[in-house]
């Protein structure tokens, strides 16, 4: 493992270990994907937090369930649950007023849903994921299967018409073939100069057909904790 690899290991690790201090008694908690939300799944379990606080998790893929019940924690169904006092997720970017980029990992379907079930969303990354304006890191858009290529023309389509520049697409693939979700749809990446509008740009993806969700994250998240490797903690607020 490289130097920069060790150091977004330990700066995720120290925002993981911080995020533990939301937890409160006979709380309902989302568990998000990714990396970032690995270190946090290992955290409560070598704590024992889940039985000591009489917590109920969901998990927002396959991939956090597996290593959870691996891990001795017990997940349940949203469909259950209903409603979340609070998720914790990672994510691939996030600016100033809490506008995320997420589903690198492929789960971002999941991952909106429980975001949107909670009463509070709060992102743990490193300090690295900050940035001034959305766009960096390629946009994930998941799309249906049937009639793919037709939807990606559809999406051009629309950033052409409205301006939005963007550098280059690609299908996700694993293993030599396209990538496919827990749900079972394709996921198309999109790298974009500079996002300027967020909000605008995510209602107008959603409404193509053949769209099933895209990555952007507007109006979910009220907080971002931060780490390095040093385990300094920066906590921004969607009023900061």
């Amino acid at each position: 493992m490289g130097i920069q690899a060790k150091d977004q290991d330990l700066s995720r690790s120290s925002a993981a270990l911080y995020s533990l201090k939301y937890f409160e008694n006979k709380m309902k908690v989302g568990l998000g994907t990714g990396s970032t939300a690995e270190a946090l799944v290992r955290e409560i379990a070598a704590r024992n937090l889940q039985n000591e606080l009489d917590l109920t998790f969901v998990s927002t893929s396959t991939r956090t369930t597996k290593l959870a019940e691996s891990l001795g924690l017990s997940i349940s169904e949203l469909s259950d649950v209903k409603y979340l006092d609070l998720v914790l997720d990672g994510t691939d970017e996030f600016d100033s007023e809490l506008n995320l980029i997420k589903g690198g990992g492929g789960a971002l379907l999941q991952e909106k849903i429980v975001a949107s079930s909670a009463d509070s969303m709060k992102v743990i990354a490193s300090i690295s994921k900050k940035v001034d304006d959305l766009g960096k890191f390629p946009l994930p858009i998941e799309i249906i299967c049937f009639g793919w290529a037709s939807t990606l023309q559809r999406l051009d389509n629309l950033f052409a018409s409205s301006g939005v520049i963007f550098n280059s697409k690609s299908m996700r693939t694993e293993n030599n073939k396209f990538f496919v979700t827990d749900e079972g749809h394709f996921i198309v990446d999109y790298s974009f100069e500079k996002i300027h509008d967020p909000s605008a740009l995510e209602q107008a993806i959603n409404q193509i057909v053949g769209v099933v969700e895209c990555g952007l994250f507007v109006g979910l998240c009220d907080q971002a904790v931060t780490g390095t490797r040093d385990g300094i903690i920066e906590v921004f607020d969607c009023n900061d």
